[in-house]
């Protein structure tokens, strides 16, 4: 796949080498491209820049869960909390 990004082989080749990589492969024959990268990975400096914002959202959610649990509000047992994330 990465010979064929890099336009360094042809989408055909790339179709042929993958179906004899993966049928050597299973049959416990040699084959690299299904066994290791062919390419030099990067090692640290790859990360996204982008930040999540799922631990804010589970311990909200979490809190609020928890709360409707202690007061019987209405989320514990309608799952309203759900119905409003499909809202948006």
């Amino acid at each position: 796949m990465h010979d064929m990004v890099t336009e360094q082989v042809s989408v055909e080749e790339t179709r042929h080498v993958y179906a004899e990589s993966m049928a050597a492969y299973m049959m416990g024959r040699s084959a690299p491209y299904a066994e290791r990268f062919q390419f030099d990975v990067p090692q640290g400096g790859a990360e996204g820049p982008d930040e999540s914002s799922m631990v804010d959202a589970i311990v909200r959610q979490t809190v609020g869960n928890a709360k409707d649990l202690l007061t019987g509000g209405e989320e514990a047992s309608s799952g309203a909390g759900r119905d409003a994330l499909h809202r948006g």
